[in-house]
């Protein structure tokens, strides 16, 4: 098949976790011997440096087609960006031959290509990942219902990530979605060995902003910290985001600094390496949609505490990690670590593993090309 992969980001050094998931994908479809494209629309605000304009790349094989434009996302753009979208996907099939699919992901970007399959033959299918979806209709931004709307009217298939979000599609936009989750880089965490290390590690990746709730977890290692006076306990944290000085702020209050490292953006391998010297990894968000952290800790062997929020529910259970509720999350987390430190609550690197084969891409890739050729026919 002739696919093309229309995401909102590409990963980069500096930014390494922007379209990651996405362009992964990509990857996996080109090994498994299809013919992939990646369509990127970078419309991220003047603040973000990058280089600006309408070009193309080639990328681990991949050609990659990419509009960037410093747009951010307050004025409605979609019309501008849709025309712009089947100007680049006309030179897509003019330089790459006709496409079969064109896979996008996310409303906004499934809204930028919604009027392509009127002036081609291509099946369009949007793959659908979004939290800000994942609520009651009344709680969702009329701006997003729109662009939603848009992304799905054209649409010969969609996707949700978890089974949650794809009773969210139905009951606020009556779309039946498939699910199918994401893959996981796994030639990256798979081939996590965990390593003797001194002390106990807590890991977190989460962008810092309200749904990932990571002032939560700052509070949960407060009560761990003072609950197990004189253990060598640590948390790195990986991400950036809005709520940074928040976090930062909160730390030093808690006279957290000796326990709590704050490292950024980092690549995957980079994060990987961390997850080799990790006791557990911790994130309590308010909303998932699927986790894709979480599934690279438990990937990696890393048994994982996550709160009943969505997307982990479907794959973490008793041989991979705990689940706590949102309403007590703090205490309940807290207490799970420290079973987990006072040896009372244990998991095998082997264990976790074991149930991890639901992300390996050629899973992922079986089940998609299914669904592209029942698009197709």
């Amino acid at each position: 098949m002739n696919i093309t992969i229309a995401a909102a980001g590409l990963p980069t050094d500096k930014y390494p976790s922007f379209g990651n998931v996405e362009y992964d994908l990509s990857k996996a479809l080109l090994a498994a011997g299809h013919k992939v494209t990646y369509l990127n629309f970078d419309i991220r605000t003047f603040r973000i440096k990058r280089r600006i304009g309408v070009y193309k790349e080639i990328n681990e094989g991949v050609p990659t087609y990419t509009i960037s434009l410093p747009l951010g996302a307050r004025l409605d753009f979609t019309p501008m960006l849709q025309r712009l979208a089947r100007y680049m996907f006309s030179k897509i099939e003019k330089e790459q031959g006709p496409q079969d699919i064109l896979n996008a992901h996310f409303y906004m970007v499934g809204a930028i290509c919604a009027t392509i399959p009127l002036h081609s033959n291509v099946k369009l299918v949007v793959t659908e990942h979004s939290s800000h979806l994942n609520k009651e209709v009344s709680a969702i931004r009329a701006r997003s219902m729109k662009l939603a709307r848009e992304a799905y009217k054209n649409a010969a298939e969609v996707i949700a990530v978890s089974d949650v979000l794809a009773s969210r599609l139905a009951e606020n936009f009556n779309v039946k979605a498939h699910v199918i989750g994401n893959m996981v880089n796994v030639q990256t965490f798979s081939r996590v060995t965990k390593k003797e290390h001194s002390g106990f590690n807590l890991i977190c990746v989460g962008r810092f902003e309200d749904v990932k709730r990571i002032e939560a977890l700052i509070e949960t290692m407060s009560l761990v910290v003072n609950e197990n006076r004189g253990a060598e306990i640590c948390l790195n944290i990986f991400g950036d985001g809005p709520d940074r000085t928040l976090i930062e702020s909160l730390i030093q209050e808690r006279n957290l600094t000796t326990n709590i490292k704050l490292l950024g953006e980092r690549p995957q391998k980079t994060i990987a390496q961390f997850l080799e010297i990790s006791d557990v990894f911790v994130l309590l968000s308010d909303s998932e949609t699927f986790g894709e952290s979480y599934a690279e800790a438990i990937c990696a062997g890393v048994p994982v505490i996550a709160t009943r929020c969505g997307g982990p529910e479907s794959f973490v259970n008793s041989r991979n990690g705990i689940l706590v509720s949102k309403e007590n999350r703090v205490r309940e987390a807290a207490d799970a670590i420290n079973e987990m430190i006072n040896g009372k609550l244990s998991f095998t690197a082997d264990s976790v593993k074991s149930t991890s084969e639901i992300f390996f891409p050629e899973h992922i890739v079986t089940q998609l090309e299914t669904l592209f050729n029942h698009a197709l026919h």
